[in-house]
Protein backbone atom coordinates (compact mmCIF):
# COMPACT_ATOMS: atom_id res chain seq x y z
CA UNK A 1 0.00 0.00 0.00
CA UNK A 2 1.48 3.31 -1.51
CA UNK A 3 0.37 5.44 1.64
CA UNK A 4 2.15 8.66 -0.66
CA UNK A 5 -1.10 8.53 -2.53
CA UNK A 6 -3.61 8.73 0.14
CA UNK A 7 -5.18 12.55 0.70
CA UNK A 8 -5.56 13.98 3.98
CA UNK A 9 -8.93 16.13 3.48
CA UNK A 10 -10.20 18.66 5.61
CA UNK A 11 -13.71 18.54 7.07
CA UNK A 12 -15.37 20.11 4.54
CA UNK A 13 -13.50 18.46 1.63
CA UNK A 14 -14.90 15.28 3.16
CA UNK A 15 -18.12 16.01 3.78
CA UNK A 16 -18.44 17.29 0.17
CA UNK A 17 -17.43 13.88 -1.07
CA UNK A 18 -20.10 10.90 -1.54
CA UNK A 19 -20.56 8.11 1.29
CA UNK A 20 -18.56 5.82 -1.42
CA UNK A 21 -15.88 7.92 -1.47
CA UNK A 22 -16.01 8.44 2.09
CA UNK A 23 -15.85 4.75 2.86
CA UNK A 24 -13.31 4.41 0.12
CA UNK A 25 -10.67 6.72 1.50
CA UNK A 26 -11.38 5.49 5.41
CA UNK A 27 -10.52 1.72 4.68
CA UNK A 28 -7.53 2.76 2.33
CA UNK A 29 -6.27 4.50 5.19
CA UNK A 30 -7.09 2.09 7.59
CA UNK A 31 -5.29 -0.20 5.11
CA UNK A 32 -2.15 1.34 4.98
CA UNK A 33 -1.73 1.08 8.63
CA UNK A 34 -2.69 -2.43 8.37
CA UNK A 35 -0.19 -2.82 5.84
CA UNK A 36 2.88 -0.69 7.11
CA UNK A 37 2.33 -2.42 10.51
CA UNK A 38 2.64 -5.90 9.43
CA UNK A 39 5.36 -5.17 6.89
CA UNK A 40 7.52 -3.88 9.64
CA UNK A 41 6.48 -6.04 12.48
CA UNK A 42 5.57 -2.73 14.79
CA UNK A 43 4.33 -3.98 18.12
CA UNK A 44 0.41 -2.58 18.54
CA UNK A 45 1.26 -1.32 22.06
CA UNK A 46 4.00 1.00 21.34
CA UNK A 47 1.81 2.21 18.26
CA UNK A 48 -0.72 2.47 20.39
CA UNK A 49 1.00 4.25 23.60
CA UNK A 50 2.43 6.88 20.95
CA UNK A 51 -1.17 7.63 19.73
CA UNK A 52 -2.48 7.80 23.06
CA UNK A 53 -4.64 4.90 22.58
CA UNK A 54 -4.89 1.46 24.62
CA UNK A 55 -4.22 -1.31 22.17
CA UNK A 56 -7.40 -2.42 22.51
CA UNK A 57 -9.11 1.01 21.14
CA UNK A 58 -6.86 1.33 18.30
CA UNK A 59 -7.53 -2.42 17.14
CA UNK A 60 -11.34 -0.97 17.71
CA UNK A 61 -10.55 2.18 15.33
CA UNK A 62 -8.85 -0.04 12.60
CA UNK A 63 -12.03 -2.74 12.46
CA UNK A 64 -14.56 -0.32 13.14
CA UNK A 65 -17.39 0.76 10.18
CA UNK A 66 -17.86 4.16 11.13
CA UNK A 67 -17.35 6.53 8.46
CA UNK A 68 -16.78 10.16 9.61
CA UNK A 69 -14.01 13.20 9.85
CA UNK A 70 -13.52 12.86 12.79
CA UNK A 71 -12.60 9.07 12.05
CA UNK A 72 -10.53 9.92 9.23
CA UNK A 73 -8.97 12.54 11.13
CA UNK A 74 -7.78 10.04 13.88
CA UNK A 75 -6.92 7.90 10.78
CA UNK A 76 -4.70 10.83 9.36
CA UNK A 77 -2.79 11.16 12.24
CA UNK A 78 -2.38 7.47 13.38
CA UNK A 79 -0.50 7.18 9.82
CA UNK A 80 1.90 9.90 10.88
CA UNK A 81 2.49 8.19 14.24
CA UNK A 82 3.14 4.77 12.24
CA UNK A 83 5.59 6.22 9.89
CA UNK A 84 7.30 7.98 12.61
CA UNK A 85 8.18 4.13 13.75
CA UNK A 86 9.51 3.44 9.68
CA UNK A 87 11.41 6.25 9.05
Amino acid sequence: MDAEHLVNYSSEEFDTLSQSQQEEITNNFKQAILYKMKEKKLNIDEISEEAGYTAHDLSALLNSDTVNYETHAELQRLLVVVNHFIK
